[in-house]
């Protein structure tokens, strides 16, 4: 049975282990309570950060296809293609895109694009095992792109 000082529980009480500190209660009600919250916040915490620092099969598939609308139709006046601060070809330029899409995690983490070749671009990333190639060409200034799903 319980005494009527069960609900009198003090919510903080000094800890056992030698220090004068101040800890949650077990045994009160609100003190047993606050653990439990606290807990599933810190657990719900480690899982955003967990997902929000990795790229998704959907993340990747609709910046790949949202980067490859961007670019088909896109005029070009830079020599061979290439734009001041990308790497060679559109292999860079392909990859700030998809940064830019605000798709996957913050400054596209794990995302490669490597030149498979010469206006063939693959397109992955670490935390997925889907692989997008895209097809980037140039004819008169005007830009020509589309995606296929899989390897080059």
């Amino acid at each position: 049975m319980s005494s009527p000082n069960d609900a009198q529980e003090p919510v903080f009480v000094r800890s056992n282990w030698g220090t004068s500190r101040y800890v949650l209660n077990a045994n009160s009600p609100v003190g047993l309570f606050l653990i439990v919250v606290l807990l599933l916040l810190a657990g719900g915490g480690v899982y955003y950060f967990y997902t929000s620092t990795r790229w998704s099969e959907g993340e990747l598939h609709d910046a790949v296809y949202a980067v490859t609308d961007e670019l088909d139709g896109a005029y070009d006046d830079s020599p061979e293609g290439l734009e001041s601060g990308y790497s060679s070809g559109y292999a860079g330029r392909i990859e700030r895109a998809i940064e830019a899409t605000g798709e996957g995690p913050a400054h596209a983490i794990g995302l490669r694009v490597h030149e498979a070749s010469d206006d063939r671009y693959e397109v992955s990333t670490a935390h997925t095992k889907d692989v997008y190639c895209m097809h980037v060409s140039r004819e008169d200034y005007l830009v020509s792109a589309e995606v296929t799903d899989g390897a080059c």
